[in-house]
């Protein structure tokens, strides 16, 4: 378990390639423990770390570990503890110590003591030294048993080139840390014949674990995975552009074991490329005839690239769907405006607002002291009726009412309906304004003179009938189905009575509304005193324009 902490985090590290993980190696074993050592860039673990190996040992080894931290350095490279596993120590401080005396008990039937020899911490990390005592006989039969082996088996010698041939990656050094042999495609990206005799460190920097790279450090890591960093390959990484490579910039990887030949007083890396996929062995100019039979790199590469590929694939389709949720959005904010837009038509906007605010309809009804209210008829509507189509009659209505409803943004005015040939509007309401005359004059003006431009398909020119009146009303949102905007009041029938009492091309206002536009500098034309159905004499006006010099429409 000791010595597959290492290689755990090793794996760890595919699924969190962020993470910082910490390094463990047994630097000692013997009958009566193990010398551990912790290193990490994380300060301020070291005790956590005892707490685990002891509940591990206790849980699942069933032995009681005492952890001793020998030595602690701390440095701007990190921490570094040395755990001597004599007595045991509890607390959650010690959990670390407590999982490998846990681990011990439950799946050896070990008792377990931790002791930590030494703590090193720094900014770097954490680096610890535990010196675990347990009952290690079997490391005693297990060293007999591999001494008698040697002992008693007659092998043929190999001779290096074989080797070499074996694993091409491998780089063997001696105790000076200088290179004695590397393998065919090590030199191929790394410096050919140059490299041997030359110092490992010129080449090679140690990626993992943390320690320095000294003989005596590559020596008791014998049974931990290695990472080498190689300084000067001939194809150093570029930056990945693919989003299948899940490499950043780096130098290439090498992960290997390191072991000691005696015959040779050397110690050999026995490595492969660190690579995921493809493309990255495409970029450091290798091919898959390149990597060992016997392990599985070739096996590694290929899934990575499957994998990578699927990613690709299901990437891809979330870019198309994000991209199709993109339009959708845009689309329903298309149809949200046109939808408001339509409200906004019906009912004024600040009367829709109030709706949307889960305001009954009744609370919007309000009075108004002063209104003016425009009514507009196309003359002789019912005569263009008879001698059109009712397609050409259609067409000749909606020409007039999209002209009106130009003139109706133009000028501070609200359409409230339109009931057969007859176009109603309203200034003043819902939102109060002083020169609401003067807002529905403009209009009316407006529309007699743009309607003098529209002509029947037949040719006869059309023309339109309009009558204003100013007064008080009640207005509000009426109907559950297909409310609408209404007025209420005297004031909407005089306007109606002012309406159909006028003339063909021109504008029949009351008295009220007079009065209004007087001092709003138009020019009218008393029309007498006439008698108007329902509302007896009336003396009412025709209004022809503005005064010359306010006139801000027709110059």
């Amino acid at each position: 378990f000791l010595n597959g902490i290492d290689n755990l985090h090793h794996q760890i590290r595919f699924s969190y390639p962020k993470m910082q993980s910490p390094s463990f190696y047994v630097e000692s074993e013997d009958v009566g423990g193990a010398r551990l050592h912790y290193r990490s860039k994380r300060p301020g673990f070291g005790w956590y770390v005892v707490g685990q190996l002891v509940q591990i040992a206790r849980q699942f080894y069933g032995l009681d570990l005492s952890v001793t931290i020998l030595s602690k350095e701390e440095n701007v490279g990190g921490t570094h503890l040395i755990y001597d596993l004599r007595t045991k120590r509890p607390g959650f401080g010690w959990y670390v110590v407590g999982q490998l005396v846990q681990i011990a008990r439950q799946f050896y039937g070990l008792d377990l003591s931790v002791t930590i020899l030494s703590k090193e911490e720094n900014d770097g990390g954490t680096h610890l030294i535990y010196d675990l005592r347990f009952d290690n006989s079997p490391f005693q039969a297990a060293q007999a048993a591999r001494r008698n082996l040697i002992e008693h088996t007659d092998l043929t010698p190999v001779s290096c080139v074989y080797l070499f041939r074996l694993f091409p990656f491998s780089i063997a050094f001696d105790q000076t840390l200088h290179i004695v042999e590397v393998g065919e495609k090590s030199r191929e990206l790394f410096g050919g014949e140059e490299m041997v005799g030359s110092p490992v460190e010129d080449f090679f920097l140690m990626h993992r674990p943390r320690v320095d790279f000294t003989w005596d450090s590559i020596y008791i890591l014998q049974k931990v995975v290695v990472e080498l960093e190689c300084l000067n390959s001939k194809f150093t990484k570029a930056p990945q552009t693919d989003r299948r490579s899940s490499c950043s910039t780096r130098n290439l990887l090498l992960k290997g074991q390191m072991r000691l030949i005696e015959e040779w007083d050397a110690i050999i890396y026995l490595c492969v490329p660190l690579l995921s996929n493809l493309q990255e062995m495409q970029e450091v100019g290798l091919y898959l005839t390149d990597l060992c039979l016997h392990d599985s790199s070739r096996e590694i590469v290929l899934a990575g690239w499957q994998h990578g590929a699927r990613l690709e694939i299901s990437y891809e389709k979330q870019e198309e769907r994000s991209r199709r949720l993109e339009q959708n959005l845009k689309q329903a904010d298309e149809w949200k405006q046109k939808g408001d837009d339509m409200l906004y038509s019906m009912i004024p906007k600040a009367v829709a607002l109030r709706l949307r605010s889960r305001n009954d309809a009744i609370e919007t009804c309000e009075s108004f002291d002063a209104v003016t209210v425009l009514f507009g008829e196309i003359v002789r509507f019912s005569e263009l009726c008879a001698r059109l189509t009712a397609m050409e009659a259609v067409t000749c209505v909606n020409d007039v009412f999209s002209l009106f409803d130009n003139v109706t943004d133009a000028h501070n005015v609200f359409k409230v309906e339109t009931v057969g040939q007859v176009y109603m509007l309203v200034s003043g309401a819902p939102e109060r304004r002083p020169d609401h005359a003067k807002c529905a004059a403009n209009a009316a003006l407006d529309m007699v003179a743009k309607v003098d431009s529209l002509t029947t398909s037949d040719g006869e020119k059309l023309r339109v009938r309009i009558g204003m009146h100013t007064g008080p009303v009640a207005a509000g949102v009426v109907g559950l189905k297909m409310p609408r905007y209404c007025l209420f009041g005297d004031t909407v029938n005089t306007a109606a009575r002012m309406q159909s009492h006028g003339e063909a091309g021109k504008i029949h206002i009351s008295n009220s509304c007079n009065n209004h536009l007087q001092s709003d500098g138009f020019i009218t034309e008393p029309r007498g005193s006439m008698k108007i159905k329902g509302k007896g004499e009336m003396n009412t006006f025709w209004l022809l324009g503005p005064k010359p010099e306010e006139d801000e429409f027709y110059s």
